[in-house]
C-alpha cells in the first residue's frame, strides 16, 4: 500500500439477486466506496467453502451491514437476523410495504417515492453515504452472548403411579418417576378400604424401591376382586437424595 492509498474497511451488503435491483445495488455501493468501506455481496466470495457459512463469518466481521429489504425477499430477513446480533443493519427499500411489521419502526433509507426528496433515489446516494458514516461511528452492540457451560437444570422431583389393564382382569401397577432426580426409598399405598386389591410388591426390584432413577419405572402385578372399591387412591412416597419427602396420590379405577 502506497502513501497515498487508504484502507477500505470491509462491508456486507444483503439483497436478492434480481436484475431490476442491480442499479440499487450500484448506488449502495458507491455510497460505500465514498465512506471507504468496499461492500460485498455473496457472490464476492470467491474462496472454496460452504456458502451459508462464508456468508455468516462474512456479516460478523463486516464494518458495517446493508439490507436490501425490496421484496420482502426470505434470505435477506434470515441473514439480517444474524446480523442483527452484533449490528444495527442498515434497511435499504423501495418503499415501507417491504418492511415486516416487526421491522417497521427501524429506521430505513426509503427510495421509491419520487415526489419526495427525502424519500426518492435521486438522494439516495448521500442518504446511504450518511447512514453508513454514522453506523461506521457507532459501536458494536452485541445483543446475544454464548454461554459458558450449558444452563442448569431445575430440580424437578416428580413420582406417580398408574394402573395398567392387560386384559381378562389381569392388572398391573405402575410407579414412574417421571421427574429429573433419583427418588429413593420409594413404596406404594392403598386405603385402607381397598382390601380387595393385592399388589406383588415382590415383584418390584426390591420393596420400598430402594432406588428409582429418573426417568425409570417399575411395574408389579396387581389383582382386583370383587367385593370392595374398583377405585381407589393410591399414594406414592419417595424421597430425594437430600432426604426431602416427595408425595403424590393418583386415582386408579378399574373399567
Amino acid at each position: 500500500m502506497t502513501n497515498d492509498q487508504v484502507e477500505m474497511r470491509r462491508g456486507f451488503l444483503l439483497m436478492p439477486f434480481r436484475e431490476d435491483l442491480e442499479p440499487i445495488r450500484e448506488i449502495i455501493v458507491a455510497a460505500g466506496r465514498d465512506s471507504g468501506v468496499a461492500i460485498e455481496r455473496a457472490d464476492d466470495i470467491f474462496r472454496p467453502g460452504v456458502v451459508v457459512e462464508q456468508i455468516l463469518e462474512a456479516i460478523d466481521t463486516a464494518a458495517v451491514v446493508v439490507a436490501l429489504c425490496t421484496g420482502r425477499n426470505a434470505n435477506v430477513f434470515f441473514e439480517m437476523g444474524w446480523a442483527w446480533r452484533i449490528h444495527d443493519p442498515i434497511l435499504v427499500a423501495a418503499t415501507t410495504d417491504d418492511l415486516p411489521f416487526d421491522i417497521q419502526h427501524l429506521r430505513a433509507v426509503i427510495y421509491g417515492h419520487d415526489d419526495h426528496p427525502n424519500q426518492s433515489i435521486e438522494t439516495l446516494h448521500s442518504r446511504l453515504t450518511s447512514a453508513i458514516n454514522e453506523a461506521l461511528a457507532s459501536p458494536k452492540m452485541p445483543r446475544g452472548r454464548r454461554l459458558s457451560e450449558p444452563p442448569r437444570q431445575r430440580t424437578r422431583a416428580s413420582v406417580k403411579a398408574r394402573l395398567i389393564d392387560k386384559g381378562q382382569h389381569n392388572y398391573a401397577i405402575e410407579i414412574n418417576n417421571n421427574g429429573n432426580v433419583d427418588l429413593n426409598e420409594v413404596t406404594l399405598e392403598l386405603p385402607e378400604d381397598a382390601v380387595n386389591w393385592h399388589v406383588a410388591t415382590d415383584m418390584f426390584t426390591s420393596y420400598p424401591i430402594m432406588v428409582l432413577q429418573a426417568g425409570q419405572f417399575e411395574r408389579a402385578a396387581a389383582m382386583v376382586s370383587a367385593g370392595g372399591p374398583i377405585s381407589i387412591h393410591a399414594t406414592v412416597r419417595g424421597k430425594t437424595p437430600d432426604g426431602e419427602e416427595v408425595t403424590h396420590t393418583d386415582l386408579l379405577t378399574i373399567l
